[in-house]
Formats: structure tokens, sequence, C-alpha cells
């Protein structure tokens, strides 16, 4: 009996001292994974930086601008006098008459949808007529 006794402290001492060694090793291996996941929140940042910095050393190129078309509008009336009332009003007049409704309709070269004027596409014979009214060069 003594001998069963002395073997099962053997053991509890044996699994005592694995116990402490993994343990330990655990320990270590959770201090490199948060030592990782510190890292790559880190990297994260940088990355998110230099791609800010690249957003905005590019859309700072020339080549890049967009100019609006609301923009153009404007330029053309306060720089050379395009008189945008005049010629909303006079699209109006020419759109009198025109069935009006959430369909698309076209009506003197307009299309028109939800009661909006959205653009102005001229027939063949309205081309034929006038070739200037083209916006395609020739």
């Amino acid at each position: 009996m003594a001998q069963l006794r002395s073997e099962k402290q053997a053991k509890v001492l044996e699994l005592e001292k694995r116990l402490k060694t993994l343990t330990g090793e655990l320990m270590s291996n959770k201090q490199i994974v948060d030592d990782l996941f510190k890292r790559q929140r880190e990297l994260s940042g940088f990355v998110k930086e230099i791609e800010d910095q690249l957003y905005r050393l590019r859309m700072s190129m020339p080549e890049n601008l967009t100019v609006t078309n609301h923009a153009m509008l404007r330029y053309a009336e306060r720089r050379y006098g395009f008189q945008v009332a005049k010629v909303e009003q006079e699209i109006k007049d020419m759109c009198k008459g025109a069935e009006m409704g959430l369909d698309e309709v076209r009506f003197n070269g307009f299309v028109i949808k939800n009661n909006a004027v959205i653009t102005y596409l001229p027939s063949a014979v309205d081309l034929a007529r006038d070739p200037s009214l083209s916006w395609e060069k020739p």
C-alpha cells in the first residue's frame, strides 16, 4: 500500500510539473498572440494613413478634377451672360401640351420623366433641317 501511495504521489508531482510547464508555455504564447494583434492594429493604422495620403494626392492631380454641369452652367451664365432663366422658360413653353406622367415622354425633342425635362434629343428631321443641333462632332 505504501508503494501504491508513493507511485500516486510521484504521478501527482509529475502531472503538477507538466501542468506548470504547459501553463508557462500557454502564457508565453498568449503574450506572443497579444503582441501580434497589437502589431496588426498598428500596421492597419499605417495602411489606412497611406491609403488616405494616396487618395488625397491622386485627387489633387489636375487630371482628376471634375467639373459639374451646375458649375459649367453657372460659369456660362456669369462669365458670358448666358440667360439661363430665359432658356428655362423657352423649354417650358416648348413642352406645353406634353402629356405628363411617370413614364418617359418625348415631346419637341425633349425627354420628360416624372414631370421633369431631363434631356434634349433632336429628331432626325430637326437635325436634317439644322445640323448645328447635333451634339456629335463631324
